[in-house]
């Protein structure tokens, strides 16, 4: 296990792995793990995105995987209906990373795929857990509206 990270409570590791059953290679990847290192719990996607409201997150990482529709969903490794929110998972200060193995949504030339949905999307989409925005886990931020200065 390799320590990633922390940002205030919440601590995050990468489990290692490789496998290899014969062929041309092997298969190898990371297993996200983030703690809340007050209560010694594995955050699960649950505690963070609503579950009704995955269909939607499903969604948004769709668009990302397929560059805002620029890869045809003919053209995608993956087809949209075999295409899942991974499970696999970390929190970074830029939102929440989605991470799909070898294979899973692109070829093994192309390693480990990383989708991140930001702060700012899973707010505006109403999609977080209260209770995860209670911990105050991160600061969300509040941008003001800009102002022009008055001269004097």
């Amino acid at each position: 296990m390799v320590f990633v990270g922390q940002k205030e409570k919440l601590a995050t590791f990468a489990v290692r792995y490789y496998s290899y059953t014969g062929g041309p290679h092997g298969v190898g990847g990371n297993v996200y793990l983030t703690v809340d290192m007050t209560t010694h719990k594995v955050l699960t996607l649950s505690d963070i995105i609503d579950q009704k409201k995955l269909p939607e997150v499903k969604e948004l990482l769709w668009r990302f995987y397929t560059d805002s529709g620029r890869i045809k969903d003919e053209d995608a490794f993956t087809k949209k209906t075999d295409f899942d929110v991974s499970k696999n998972f970390y929190l970074a200060h830029d939102g929440i990373h989605f991470i799909y193995d070898e294979y899973e949504i692109a070829s093994y030339a192309e390693g480990e795929q990383d989708l991140v949905i930001s702060w700012g999307q899973l707010q505006l989409g109403n999609l977080l857990m209260p209770d995860f925005v209670k911990q105050k886990y991160y600061d969300f931020g509040y941008i003001a509206p800009y102002t022009i200065p008055v001269e004097e």
